[in-house]
């Protein structure tokens, strides 16, 4: 079975397993999100993969062991798959869902509530990141928004979320 693809049954084939030779390849993970340009297609999973690369990074610097890098890639799989059914339920736009996740993650009681006035402001001002008049459009109203659910350190938490969105374009 090809690694990093979906299988027939609809399961993301990683290409590592839990047998005797507690392999480990996460080379399969990453071309999945980079090659494949799912990222791109669905921006929360820049995190997803960041935080697959910074597994593969411990495991091979030997800050984890083999047991601890599957169980945090298990985790991270479970993740996945959770998040891409929220994704499909919440019928956010795929920036505008990355914001909730995002936010979710980090524990923002409202995050629904953002994201959905996240999706507003990028149908509003659809050129943000070629036109830096409409990203500051956008930022204004996620920090309006951000207020509003309480979070502090709204401008740092706005430019997290528009560099990962950025990302998400190149």
């Amino acid at each position: 079975m090809a690694r990093g693809r979906n299988t027939p049954d609809g399961q993301l084939d990683l290409g590592f397993n839990r047998g005797d030779d507690k392999r480990l390849d996460l080379s399969s993970l990453e071309t999945w999100l980079w090659d494949g340009h799912q990222a791109q297609r669905q921006p929360y999973l820049i995190s997803i993969g960041d935080r697959a690369e910074q597994i593969a990074h411990d495991f091979e610097q030997r800050q984890i062991t083999a047991p601890q890098a599957l169980e945090a890639v298990e985790q991270l799989i479970g993740e996945l798959r959770d998040a891409e059914s929220e994704r499909d339920a919440t019928g956010l736009s795929p920036e505008a869902y990355a914001v909730f996740h995002l936010l979710k993650r980090g524990g923002i009681a409202d995050s629904k509530k953002v994201a959905e006035d996240a999706k507003k402001a990028f149908a509003e001002y659809p050129h943000w990141r070629a036109s830096a008049r409409q990203e500051q459009d956008v930022r204004r109203l996620l920090y309006k928004s951000l207020i509003d659910a309480g979070v502090e350190g709204e401008v740092d938490v706005a430019t997290q979320l528009i560099k990962l969105l950025r990302r998400a374009s190149s």
